[in-house]
């Protein structure tokens, strides 16, 4: 493992469990994603993480905007969901993601790549 990415797992270990970090850290490691990422890809598999962690909150009304489906965030709501969609769709591009077998995608993709809606919002 390169220096870098040491640097970046020691500062991820420091995350409560729970937390995007902690899942990232977890899924990055047991998948030894530093033999197929490149430095541009750690780069693009943890924007689109954040990305879909942000939907998820704008979506669940955890993001300190009020209610989850009020029609005055949709805008804003939108706009992350496309940067989110945008950031996924080059990470899947890249050769490194191209290179990982389709269960480890999977895996990637259940562990930091789902945005999440919450049953309680489904029935609003």
């Amino acid at each position: 493992m390169h220096d870098e990415e040491q640097d970046y797992f020691q500062e991820l270990a420091g995350s409560a469990p729970g937390t995007l970090g902690t899942r990232f850290r977890v899924i990055s490691q047991q998948l030894a994603l530093h033999q197929a990422f490149s430095r541009n890809e750690w780069t693009l598999l943890g924007e689109a993480a954040l990305r879909a962690a942000l939907c998820s909150s704008a979506l669940n009304g955890r993001d300190g905007y009020g209610p989850a489906l009020h029609p005055e965030h949709e805008l804003r709501r939108r706009s992350l969901e496309i940067a989110f969609l945008e950031a996924r769709d080059m990470l899947f591009a890249s050769p490194g993601w191209q290179s990982l077998g389709s269960g480890t995608q999977d895996q990637i993709i259940s562990g930091v790549l789902t945005v999440y809606v919450d049953e309680d919002q489904l029935s609003r």
